[in-house]
């Protein structure tokens, strides 16, 4: 299976559901990385963020956001050291969660300077 990018779930099949957003330059107003409707079930979610830090510059802040149904689940900001020193930049940790059935999930994000850029890969399964 390939997937292409998406700002919504690409599949959901046998219990699974599977979603990427491909690659998304940042601004410094907020971008859609996802934007989706849960399933009619439980699914444990998985989201993995990466961050394209090449053109991001000392001092510029990165965030990105996780709302479900309009309320922040998650909400994550950067201030950018020297991104040419080993060490100082990192990619997100991986978010899990559970949310209730047919809840709408958007990921949004910012670069303070219009730098840079953003994916999100979902995963879940059924519970």
């Amino acid at each position: 299976m390939a997937l292409g990018p998406s700002k919504s779930i690409l599949r959901v099949k046998e219990g699974y559901i599977y979603g990427w957003s491909g690659t998304v330059s940042l601004t410094s107003s907020a971008v859609t990385l996802l934007d989706y409707t849960s399933p009619s079930s439980f699914y444990l979610t998985r989201i993995m963020l990466g961050i394209d830090w090449s053109s991001v510059g000392a001092g510029e802040v990165i965030s990105f956001t996780i709302n479900v149904d309009g309320q922040g689940l998650f909400i994550e900001k950067y201030i950018v050291g020297d991104p040419n020193a080993v060490g100082n930049v990192t990619q997100p940790k991986m978010l899990e969660f559970v949310i209730p059935p047919n809840s709408t999930v958007k990921i949004m994000a910012t670069e303070s300077a219009n730098n840079g850029a953003m994916s999100a890969m979902l995963t879940g399964f059924k519970i």
